[in-house]
């Protein structure tokens, strides 16, 4: 990515505003680690588990994406993807208040899952 991962995601929720697109959803894996600060590696993607991404998001993602690359940053087409929704059914809480929040920037919010507790 172009610079740290927060600023990516505010970085993009201005194309969003720009587009009059909003976009409130739950990350997984590398990325909600992120928001969450565990880690501070970057991460090459974004996986949302929830909701599905919609046409003109997908389109903005990509679209995003390559405007990082054509200014010398680094993100690969399909950053934002829906890639471990088929796990909806099998965590925990998952959209159902088992989600630590984290806003970044407006007017889209991504709330990274912190897993059920036990």
């Amino acid at each position: 990515m172009a610079f740290g991962f927060r600023e990516t995601l505010q970085a993009f929720d201005r194309l969003l505003a720009q587009r009059g697109l909003r976009l409130d959803s739950i990350v997984v894996g590398g990325a909600a680690l992120n928001l969450l600060g565990v880690i501070s590696r970057e991460t090459k993607d974004c996986d949302i588990l929830h909701p599905s991404l919609g046409d003109a998001i997908q389109k903005a993602s990509r679209e995003f994406a390559k405007g990082i690359r054509a200014s010398g940053g680094v993100l690969v087409e399909e950053w934002l993807n829906n890639g471990p929704a088929t796990l909806v059914g099998d965590l925990p809480g998952a959209g159902r208040g088992g989600c630590r929040w984290s806003s970044v920037g407006r007017p889209s919010s991504f709330t990274p899952w912190a897993g059920a507790t036990y």
